[in-house]
């Protein structure tokens, strides 16, 4: 009986641990959030932890979904978006990065848009992890009236 608790007991704080280690590298992502009226496909640039510009998409959110775009922790200030809605909408910028008309990919290189069909991708700005307040998760939100291309890009 003793044993059995023992067990009970250490399956109890393994199944503990490993939920807490489970939600902690989960909260570490770049989300966006679709808030428009249609449903729209979402494409995403980032500088990669091998130093390069990676892109790839597309997420198809539809309204009042939301989605994982980048999962691993932020470390880069900046992350470029792009994207088409199914009415039309489309929410472009002056950076150019490699993207796939209608189908998903993944570009490394991504800037070298020579090679590659591009999209016109606006700027993202997260907070910086310098300044303290860096957060484990970032939303970025679309709507009809979303303002694209943050000042700080």
């Amino acid at each position: 009986m003793q044993k059995e608790l023992k067990m009970k007991t250490v399956l109890s704080v393994l199944s503990l641990a490993a939920a807490i280690g489970l939600s902690q590298s989960a909260f570490a992502s770049f989300v966006t959030c679709n808030k428009s009226h249609e449903q729209i496909w979402v494409s995403h640039a980032y500088y990669d932890t091998d130093n390069t510009w990676t892109s790839e998409g597309w997420w198809t959110m539809n309204p009042g979904e939301c989605k994982t775009v980048y999962g691993p922790d932020l470390s880069n200030t900046r992350h470029y978006l792009y994207a088409e809605g199914a009415a039309g909408k489309s929410w472009t910028g002056p950076y150019s990065f490699c993207a796939d008309g209608g189908n998903a990919f993944k570009f490394y290189n991504a800037d070298s848009t020579g090679d590659c069909p591009a999209k016109p991708y606006f700027c993202v700005w997260t907070p910086d992890k310098a300044t303290g307040v860096m957060p484990s998760t970032f939303t970025f939100t679309f709507s009809p009236n979303t303002s694209v291309n943050d000042p700080r890009c």
